[in-house]
């Protein structure tokens, strides 16, 4: 803590204060205060030093979102933490529709690191408005001396925390937003007297929309309401757009029925593709979320893997969810992307749900 520079770290006006005044401002107003001292590209150095550094009794606790599952990932720090003592945790799975199979989530989940460096580990499901996968954590937790939580930003490790705390009646003690690396530094709680938890900057997201959208927007990235699902009978092009950041472009070989997982905060509009860009132009200023300026949008193509071919597929799109189908050999897919910016993840992969 400090009470010289607004602009840097710690800034408090009272010495006292339990929360910095950049903390404080989030936590209460929902109001995100910019800081000179943030250098997102540290923050993967910065936890991987703290891995190899640190040879006590440790345990890892890696953070992925249900929602943004491959996205998630960091594979670098996967080979670091395949020598050490590691929990997977998949947050926000009670998000998914009420008719999801979580054996089936949790078979995906064990299938994507099958060939990977965390083969074999414990995987949790976990959510913190439902309680589940908080008794694993916590047996999980007495194991250790130090327990981190680590994950790219927004994968909720700051909220995992704060419900552990709660479910063992301790008041949570970390400020959660949806605003990119609310938590800036590692931050220690004495959870017990020969035990600690430690939640970390998380990892930004590279080529994230969060990039391109305004601040007020990020909000549209985050999911923290049940999924949205849409049913659609398509037979012919058609487009599909989120907000004015994204379009997706079906051009199937036949009718068939896709299914759309969405956020239910975003705007999502089906239109004609020759239509899209004319309905963003004429739309642009009430659509969320929201580019920072208008731009051009390309089209870019997905290449369709022939091991897909014949199977329910999903197309990814990083932050905003995906569409489910059945694909054939001649489908065509693909997306309007805001020109010369970003670009996020979107793929085809084996149907989640």
């Amino acid at each position: 803590m400090q009470n010289t520079n607004k602009k840097k770290l710690g800034y408090v006006v009272n010495l006292d204060n339990d929360y910095c005044y950049r903390c404080f401002r989030i936590k209460n107003y929902n109001d995100l205060v910019q800081i000179d001292d943030i250098e997102e590209s540290q923050f993967e150095k910065n936890i991987s030093q703290l891995i190899l550094e640190n040879k006590k009794q440790n345990r890892f606790f890696y953070i992925l979102d249900v929602f943004n599952l491959d996205a998630s990932r960091i594979r670098s720090l996967e080979r670091i933490l395949s020598a050490e003592d590691t929990t997977i945790v998949v947050n926000k799975v009670d998000l998914l529709p009420k008719s999801t199979n979580y054996g089936k989530i949790l078979e995906y989940v064990e299938e994507m690191f099958n060939f990977g460096d965390l083969k074999d580990v414990e995987i949790v499901l976990f959510s913190s408005v439902k309680n589940w996968g908080i008794d694993e954590l916590v047996e999980s937790l007495e194991d250790q001396e130090n327990n981190y939580f680590i994950g790219k930003t927004n994968v909720g490790k700051s909220s995992i925390i704060n419900s552990i705390l709660k479910s063992v009646g301790e008041t949570p003690k970390i400020v959660e937003s949806y605003f990119l690396n609310t938590t800036i530094d590692t931050i220690e709680i004495q959870y017990s007297e020969n035990m600690k938890i430690i939640d970390t900057p998380g990892i930004a997201e590279t080529n994230s929309f969060s990039d391109i959208v305004e601040q007020k927007d990020l909000k549209y990235l985050f999911f923290k309401k049940e999924v949205k699902q849409l049913s659609y009978r398509i037979d012919k092009k058609q487009s599909f757009a989120y907000g004015n950041i994204f379009g997706l472009n079906l051009e199937l070989s036949g009718e068939r029925d896709v299914h759309f997982y969405v956020n239910p905060t975003v705007d999502f509009h089906r239109t004609k593709s020759d239509n899209f860009r004319d309905y963003i132009l004429k739309n642009f200023d009430e659509l969320h979320p929201s580019l920072i300026e208008e731009t051009e949008y390309e089209e870019i193509f997905i290449t369709i893997d022939d091991d897909l071919i014949g199977r329910k597929v999903d197309v990814f799109i990083q932050d905003l969810g995906w569409a489910s189908f059945n694909l054939k050999r001649d489908d065509k897919v693909s997306y309007f992307l805001p020109k010369n910016t970003i670009k996020p993840l979107v793929e085809l992969r084996n149907s989640l749900i």
